[in-house]
């Protein structure tokens, strides 16, 4: 008797609270996933491309001025990307500069060099793809010789560009960029107009020095990132 009575207090009412099994499920909190992060850090590519437009000397003792062709180039390029979508960079290019010359009325051949400070803004990027605007400062100095430098200036660059990361620290790009390009050592000589010749007949041909030019770049290059 004293048995059974222990074993029914012992026994839990059928209807009674179990405090595991009744407990109620609980709601773990939603973990949050951090959105990818872009690359930041240091940057360093080559590149090879074309620059035409006017991007051909001629030089005579009458006219100095750029001429429209196309020419080769190869450069090398360091940045920095930060951390929200802007990029820092500065290109340094070497072309194969054209000239007509004057000595021998042919042809000739020298160095020319670019350089371009620059930023980007990366306003599309999704997965492995990213493209860019950006704006720059073009400084290009033609057929440099021994002799001196033939056409020189500045000017302000637009620039698009698309890039495809092949690893985390590694991508391949093609970038177009449109420059006006103002030449501080263009000249040429204009006459006179009619009322200045009326007033002075001894006035001659004036020298004018400067003149605006288009010249669009292409290259297609590698560079290397870091986070």
């Amino acid at each position: 008797m004293l048995l059974l009575l222990t074993l029914v207090l012992a026994s839990p009412p059928p209807e009674g609270d179990d405090p595991f099994l009744d407990r109620p499920p609980q709601r773990e909190a939603p973990r949050r996933v951090a959105p990818p992060r872009s690359p930041t850090g240091f940057v360093i590519g080559a590149h090879v491309g074309l620059y035409a437009g006017a991007v051909r000397s001629y030089l005579t003792s009458e006219e100095g001025k750029l001429e429209n062709s196309a020419r080769a180039a190869i450069g090398l390029g360091i940045g920095a990307r930060t951390p929200s979508l802007i990029e820092l960079g500065l290109d340094l290019d070497f072309g194969l500069g054209q000239m007509w010359s004057t000595v021998d009325a042919r042809t000739a051949y020298a160095f020319d060099a670019l350089i371009q400070p620059r930023i980007l803004a990366h306003v599309f990027e999704r997965g492995p793809r990213s493209l860019y605007l950006g704006l720059g400062l073009d400084g290009i100095l033609f057929n440099i010789k021994a002799e001196g430098i033939y056409q020189g200036g500045l000017g302000p660059t637009a620039i698009l560009g698309a890039h495809h990361r092949l690893d985390a620290y590694s991508l391949i790009y093609l970038e177009l960029a449109a420059c006006a390009f103002y030449d501080r050592l263009a000249f040429h000589y204009e006459d006179p107009s009619e009322e200045a010749s009326a007033e002075d007949p001894s006035l001659g041909p004036s020298r004018v020095n400067g003149a605006w030019y288009r010249i669009f770049r292409l290259n297609l290059g590698y560079r290397l990132t870091s986070f």
